[in-house]
């Protein structure tokens, strides 16, 4: 519920100005200009300020609303006033991964964003902006939003890649040992990809929807850059169910694993048992209430019921070993 912040990127081949604003009716003029126009919004929980925006800019009212509904799903909407594209702006931190609501507005010369919270992943598109001889800089707004959703698209990519590299780690430590701690690191992950999933495979109909759509705000210099949107977000599905395939596999690793320690502990106590019901039975038959047993009068028959008892173990143990069943 911060205060809302506004800044506008004013921009051409050979000039850049880029300040803050603290009201909308600063940045109402950028529509009228001749020059490149971005407009960064953060904070959308005014509606008073969507609303005031989207009156000036023409953005329809039902795409205000989903400006401020921070869970739609990936899409593209045209209309006569503009091109509107919503998606999911993901972000990995400390082991976590998280989600922000990334809304475009675009128009002739202006491009309209809006984040819900400070901090994005769009400092590198900033940095492009600030080089003359950028790409960015010498096209119109329409190259800018495409390097918009290049840059949350390669984020995609790079949270999926350390997402693996964590992945490559747990099927290391479980190939040595296996243990309960594992088990519930795994189904965290599957969580994580779920989330990854959710917020992923919707942006591959998005782009699309955008290598598809027929407007005049999309110019058709840009079509190759689309077209490298798309190789992008179909790598990054593509390693969503790598990495849905991997999490299933690391759970019958870790059960395979958890079995086998299992049957070791049983083998160990199965071989125990045996050895034991010989000499059970030996302790048993003397161990009985008869008054005339031959070996009682032995005046070693102590000393040779334990040798007895010691030579038998021995001997099951031995053989035991020989058919490697230890």
């Amino acid at each position: 519920m911060d205060k809302v912040t506004i800044e506008l990127t004013e921009y051409t081949k050979d000039s850049i100005d880029r300040k803050s604003k603290d009201s909308v009716s600063e940045i109402l003029v950028c529509k009228t200009s001749a020059e490149n126009s971005w407009v960064d919004v953060t904070g959308i929980h005014d509606p008073e300020v969507i609303r005031e925006i989207g009156e000036f800019f023409g953005i329809h009212i039902l795409n205000q609303e989903d400006i401020m509904n921070t869970d739609q799903r990936a899409k593209l909407d045209l209309s006569e006033n503009g091109l509107y594209i919503v998606l999911q702006m993901l972000k990995y931190e400390e082991g976590k991964i998280s989600s922000e609501q990334v809304s475009l507005w675009l128009t002739d010369h202006c491009l309209l964003s809006f984040q819900e919270i400070p901090g994005d992943v769009f400092d590198p598109v900033r940095e492009r902006l600030q080089n003359p001889n950028s790409k960015a800089r010498g096209r119109e707004v329409d190259y800018l939003a495409i390097a918009l959703l290049d840059t949350i698209i390669d984020n995609y990519v790079h949270i999926l890649e350390r997402f693996g590299e964590e992945l490559e780690a747990i099927e290391e430590d479980l190939l040595e040992h296996t243990n309960n701690h594992q088990l519930l690191t795994i189904n965290n992950y599957k969580r994580e990809l779920h989330f990854l999933r959710r917020s992923v495979r919707p942006v591959r109909e998005l782009v699309i929807q955008l290598q598809k759509a027929e407007t005049t705000y999309l110019k058709g210099l840009n079509a190759p850059f689309v077209k490298d949107l798309s190789d992008h977000i179909i790598q990054a599905v593509d390693s969503v169910e790598l990495y849905r395939e991997m999490l299933n596999d690391l759970m019958n690793l870790h059960q395979s694993g958890t079995n086998n320690k299992q049957n070791e502990i049983l083998k160990v106590l199965t071989v125990f048992s045996v050895v034991f019901i010989p000499l059970t039975f030996i302790a048993g038959v003397y161990g009985t209430n008869f008054e005339h047993i031959p070996e009682l009068a032995q005046p070693y028959g102590y000393y040779i019921f334990w040798a007895a008892e010691v030579v038998i173990g021995i001997a099951m143990l031995v053989y035991f070993k020989s058919r490697n069943w230890l």
